[in-house]
């Protein structure tokens, strides 16, 4: 959240230093990273390991 004020408030809906479209380019580019940092600290738990395998546990 605070990179994106922070890109809010120097883009160009705010002061204006980064122009459009750089500034939506910078959020995209920042959003997959952020994305991909997210996925991969990821874990797998016992039921996610099962419901991969297909061995669904029965209910």
């Amino acid at each position: 959240m605070i990179i994106f004020g922070a890109l809010s408030y120097v883009g160009s809906l705010g002061a204006g230093y980064i122009q459009y479209p750089w500034d939506y380019i910078i959020a995209l580019v920042a959003s997959v990273i952020l994305f991909v940092v997210a996925v991969k600290q990821g874990f797998e738990t016992k039921e996610i390991m099962q419901v991969r395998e297909g061995n669904l546990p029965a209910e």
